[in-house]
């Protein structure tokens, strides 16, 4: 998906669970997060509590495989120990 298909489908409520972004425009990609940011929370002191953004150049792709791995997990798990 292009960058403006991206934004478009955030903006109408297709916000992926997880996104990888890549590219030569860092200006780009920030406005990308800020958008599914303010999908996604829209209220600002909340987006701290679920939010992890992984920096390519500090960060390998197995760490963040096994960020988004286990982020699913505790998620699962959460619901689960909430239904008993």
């Amino acid at each position: 998906m292009d960058y403006l298909g991206f934004i478009r489908a955030v903006e109408s409520g297709r916000t992926p669970p997880v996104a990888l972004l890549h590219g030569p425009e860092p200006l780009l990609i920030e406005d990308a997060v800020a958008a599914v940011t303010r999908a996604l929370f829209p209220d600002p002191s909340l987006a701290t509590l679920s939010r992890e953004v992984l920096e390519a150049a500090a960060e390998r792709a197995c760490d963040a495989v096994e960020a988004i791995v286990t982020e699913g997990y505790e998620r699962a798990m959460n619901q689960f120990n909430s239904a008993d």
